[in-house]
């Protein structure tokens, strides 16, 4: 699967970089306005423009974050036999047989693993009887 998922990180960048080709007016992702924030590390200023993004509670910084995920996912959208792709990794996966890990076993005892069967994209604990 970590093949499976090399081969779908390539050929999506190779498309993002092929999508300005088709010659369609090109959107340009959300950009954020620069702080003045500089912070003195042991007498060196250093200049942090983009530090309030650090707040994930600020609205602006949930704006923009909202703004990016929806331009990429149009991005993503757009690209040529992505559907077809995604369907054929979601076949393959669905195909691949579980994975157990992280075998844990708690102060009084009891035994744990994880378990990711096909086709799930979480894990869960199991005790061990």
């Amino acid at each position: 699967m970590r093949n499976t998922a090399k081969v779908l990180t390539a050929v999506l960048t190779l498309a993002l970089f092929l999508c300005p080709l088709t010659g369609r007016p090109q959107e340009r992702p959300v950009k954020v306005a620069p702080g003045d924030l500089v912070t003195d590390y042991h007498g060196v200023k250093v200049a942090n423009p983009y530090r309030a993004l650090e707040n994930l509670k600020s609205s602006g910084t949930q704006e923009w974050a909202a703004a990016q995920a929806a331009y990429t996912r149009r991005q993503f959208d757009r690209l040529p036999g992505r559907k077809a792709l995604l369907d054929r990794i979601t076949a393959l996966d669905a195909e691949r047989s579980a994975v157990i890990t992280s075998l844990s076993v708690t102060p009084t005892g009891q035994w744990f693993y994880l378990k990711r069967s096909g086709g799930c994209s979480h894990v869960r604990e199991i005790p061990v009887s």
